[in-house]
């Protein structure tokens, strides 16, 4: 299990995330961040990580969170065991859940906000 957040408050220009996974120091390689380009979670199978810095590099050269993550998934053969969420510095959002995720797993999106999870106990969650 493993859920993140992301979210960007214009009012007060901060930038946070979270995340929290049912493995053990996980957690720390699902999110990356640059002030220059935005957010990023990514989670799931390995190499997944690599997704997150990939996605940043995409925003950071002028791609919108939602283009850059359909670039970076689209060039995965084993994209679907793996998940990536993003919010660019306009407030976009952009997300990929793969089908082997999990029975339960998704990702729901709002103005400058981002929520994803993989492998979760129900769709209440």
């Amino acid at each position: 299990m493993t859920f993140s957040l992301l979210a960007y408050d214009a009012a007060s220009e901060k930038w946070g995330g979270a995340a929290a996974t049912g493995n053990l120091c996980v957690g720390g390689w699902v999110l990356r961040g640059r002030i220059d380009a935005g957010l990023s979670a990514s989670q799931g199978h390995a190499p997944s990580t690599l997704w997150g810095d990939r996605v940043l590099d995409r925003m950071q050269s002028g791609d919108t969170a939602s283009a850059a993550v359909a670039t970076v998934t689209g060039e995965d053969g084993g994209r679907d065991w793996r998940q990536l969420a993003a919010l660019d510095q306009h407030g976009g959002t952009g997300t990929f859940t793969g089908r082997s995720n999990g029975r339960f797993r998704g990702h729901l999106t709002g103005p400058s906000a981002v929520a994803s999870g993989n492998i979760l106990s129900g769709v209440a969650v």
